[in-house]
């Protein structure tokens, strides 16, 4: 993993069909690879990138409103094979690898977007 500020041209573009909501299966294009990143890494090792695929994309949950700076949980599909099965965490450092664990307050992610995106403040 590699962390820093906002910036756009390395941003993740969440994809999904139909209309978004907790629970929904999403895909995460990374714009700096121009690849789709799949939660198929097992812990401590490095991203995992390839074409669209829905088994190894991701869950997208949340509690209420969806709205930009909204703490999300990402379950990885790619780990579906591990009873039960985890969720992505935000707790390792620069240059670790991946983290995985259940689902966490403590660990999860904020979504933010600009004024740009597709669906605004409409999801739930």
């Amino acid at each position: 993993m590699s962390w820093g500020g906002s910036n756009q041209g390395v941003a993740w573009k969440l994809e999904w069909s139909g209309k978004l909501a907790t629970g929904s299966d999403i895909q995460l294009f990374g714009k700096g690879r121009r690849k789709y990143w799949y939660s198929n890494s097992p812990e401590k090792k490095g991203m995992s990138w390839g074409g669209s695929n829905n088994d190894r994309g991701w869950k997208i949950f949340w509690d209420g409103a969806l709205r930009t700076g909204t703490q999300v949980n990402l379950l990885g599909k790619g780990t579906l094979d591990r009873k039960p099965g985890k969720y992505f965490a935000s707790n390792h450092g620069e240059g670790v690898g991946m983290s995985w664990g259940g689902k966490s307050s403590k660990h999860n992610w904020e979504l933010s977007w600009d004024s740009g995106c597709g669906f605004g403040e409409q999801a739930r």
